[in-house]
């Protein structure tokens, strides 16, 4: 799986990362919708069956059966009044 990291995202993943601990970012599959995958992503801790995958410096954890399928994703952080954080998306996916 490639996991292409918008600038802002990886801003904010380094400011998580730097407290320290084993914890990771993790990319999961949060549902199925509109005829493709809906992914979440949030800090955890690595469990049986997670692949790792590195981009810019930041080592994501990717529930196994997703990076399977799924061959390219976005992270991007948003942050808009009182809307804010992280987001994961399906490289060419459609969208409703």
């Amino acid at each position: 799986m490639i996991i292409n990291l918008s600038q802002s995202a990886k801003e904010e993943l380094e400011k998580i990362m730097s407290r320290g601990g084993d914890r990771k970012p993790r990319i999961y599959l949060a549902g199925i919708g509109c005829s493709s995958a809906r992914l979440g992503i949030n800090v955890d801790e690595p469990r049986d069956g997670d692949v790792e995958v590195e981009s810019d410096g930041i080592v994501f954890l990717v529930e196994g059966d997703v990076s399977n399928v799924i061959k390219s994703v976005t992270v991007n952080y948003e942050a808009e009044g009182l809307r804010m954080g992280l987001g994961v998306k399906e490289d060419g996916a459609n969208v409703c």
